[in-house]
């Protein structure tokens, strides 16, 4: 059956239970806008909304993720993808016991079998044995189809655009309700507008066709290293800049915070990169009020760096950054902004709202 299943998952609610499951609290059709907007959001009110069914098959996703990077033996299950004419990848997508425990799928449903190409997913439901259950397509709506088709959407996705698999990761490693309703958002817009032939059927997945979409056990032991390596990084000490690099009338500028602020120890890294050059600009996003302004000045402050100016991008930006003609008498003199002396003196410069530069 042809199905665009990312808009109807909005006018489908599946059980009494409220909160989307594993989703940190959101319900169907909560407001996610204070958290994500998407680039191509062509809702009325430009808001974020997310849908159960999408929230769950997502859940299941991740959760499958995360337990194969904790566990690269395969028990944990798998995902597989290939080239042909058309792309495809493959899942092996085991349902926790939690999830037929709180009757999120049905008892007997123990894994899911997904093939996903561009417009077609063939799934199965499988129980304890690792048998094909006969009735799987009789109640797509009650998550024997919407789950695994999710699921495989993602998956597809993941393949086609390296910044989705890059946020997906990014979610795996450290869960998030922003990147949560990140990954939804990106998620359903990108997938809006399809209609999926969605077929229950055994997918037919030779293993030997098809390879490991992340070579799993380089993946873990690259993150442990990479683990420890953030851990040694957040416990290095701060190269600051000496004074002398700034002319004398500027040091005055190294931001003077109260000692409640902190640095985070996730940017001392870029604290360093700084130092050595190879950061020149630094972009924050997020939130009004998330310490962002702040996170700048912490690391000015460590570096030693002046800050030469906050600009605020919403006013007139050209006598701010270029600098501007002032008459002196019988005469009109060029006054530099804080932006060239930046240049020519050394120091920093913060743009807040730059989105309206």
């Amino acid at each position: 059956m042809k199905k665009n299943i990312f808009k109807d998952a909005y006018r489908i609610k599946t059980g009494t239970r409220k909160a989307i499951y594993k989703a940190f609290g959101f319900k169907h059709l909560s407001d996610a806008t204070n958290l994500y907007v998407h680039p191509n959001n062509q809702s009325f009110e430009g808001t974020t909304s997310l849908a159960q069914p999408i929230g769950e098959g997502l859940s299941l996703f991740l959760s499958m993720l995360s337990s194969i990077k904790n566990d690269p033996s395969g028990a944990a299950g798998g995902f597989f993808h290939k080239h042909e004419r058309s792309m495809l990848v493959s899942l092996i997508l085991p349902v926790p016991d939690e999830w037929r425990k709180d009757r999120i799928v049905k008892s007997k449903v123990h894994a899911y079998h997904v093939k996903a190409g561009e417009s077609t997913i063939r799934y199965s439901a499988v129980d304890s044995e690792g048998k094909m259950l006969a009735d799987g397509d009789s109640s797509f709506e009650l998550y024997y189809g919407y789950l695994p088709s999710v699921a495989g959407a993602a998956a597809f996705l993941m393949k086609e655009d390296r910044n989705f698999d890059s946020l997906i990761m990014r979610h795996i490693d450290s869960p998030t309700p922003n990147t949560f309703a990140e990954i939804h958002e990106t998620l359903y817009q990108s997938c809006k507008n399809k209609e999926f032939d969605i077929i229950y059927a055994d997918p037919m997945v030779d293993p030997s066709e098809f390879e490991n979409y992340f070579s799993f056990a380089n993946i873990c032991s690259i993150a442990i290293e990479n683990d420890a390596a953030m851990k040694k990084i957040s416990n290095s000490e701060i190269s600051t800049f000496p004074k002398k690099e700034f002319d004398k009338k500027y040091l005055d500028c190294i931001p003077k915070l109260s000692s409640e602020f902190v640095l985070k120890p996730e940017l001392k890294s870029l604290c360093n990169a700084i130092r050595e050059g190879d950061s020149c600009a630094v972009l924050f996003h997020g939130p009004s009020g998330t310490g962002k302004t702040t996170d700048c000045k912490l690391i000015c402050r460590e570096l030693g760096l002046p800050v030469m100016s906050v600009i605020n991008c919403t006013e007139n930006l050209d006598e701010f950054v270029l600098g501007k003609y002032i008459p002196a008498g019988d005469r009109i003199e060029f006054h530099e902004s804080d932006v060239t002396k930046a240049v020519r003196f050394g120091g920093a410069v913060i743009f807040e709202e730059i989105n309206f530069a």
